[in-house]
């Protein structure tokens, strides 16, 4: 009696469950267009709209076409592949943004070179880079006493390859050329500022 009853209860279950995902999805989430690095100014050539079908819980932290202006003008703090869903934690929105900035950068780091990623937002840090390797490596202070506005952990990071994606308010906006070409050419080193 309590098989059958067993049996019954989860063919319900079942055919609710096929009834839900034979239906076509009405709700459009906002996704990226193409490849998004952290750092990123987000406009409508990085994310567009396409209707889904999500889990309620994912689609609390997805946004929606009502919300879509909160993703344009933010800023991304995590790499996003092309396709992927746009989530609160992926952006900072520019709400958020340091008004008293000249400008705003991101970048992925090591967290062996950051302090064992013990940092915290509003906390100010000296930001040096090393080029090249060997005997000829040159290193160079590139910023100091810049704060942090941001400290995201990388959401695809294993404990092979943990990383930050730190978020710094500038005071000049050719300190971010600096930044940006110390990114591409060198390896960063955060050290934490003397108070």
């Amino acid at each position: 009696m309590v098989g059958g009853l067993l049996v019954a209860v989860s063919g319900i279950v079942l055919y609710a469950a096929y009834q839900g995902s034979d239906q076509t999805p009405t709700t459009q989430f906002v996704v990226t267009r193409s490849a998004v690095s952290p750092g990123t100014l987000l406009t409508s050539d990085h994310v567009g709209l396409v209707t889904l079908h999500l889990p309620q819980d994912q689609a609390e932290q997805a946004f929606g076409v009502e919300d879509d202006q909160l993703v344009l003008g933010s800023v991304a703090v995590q790499a996003m592949a092309a396709g992927e869903l746009v989530q609160r934690s992926d952006i900072r929105s520019s709400a958020d943004r340091d008004a008293t900035s000249a400008a705003e950068i991101s970048f992925e780091i090591d967290t062996a070179r950051s302090l064992n990623g013990q940092l915290q937002s509003g906390e100010r840090i000296d930001l040096i880079a090393t080029f090249g390797s060997g005997p000829t490596a040159n290193t160079e202070q590139i910023l100091t006493s810049v704060r942090i506005v941001a400290v995201d952990r990388e959401a695809n990071s294993s404990l092979a390859t943990d990383q930050l994606v730190i978020t710094l308010a500038l005071d000049r906006p050719e300190d971010a050329v600096a930044v940006a070409a110390a990114i591409d050419t060198g390896k960063l080193t955060i050290i934490r500022a003397a108070s």
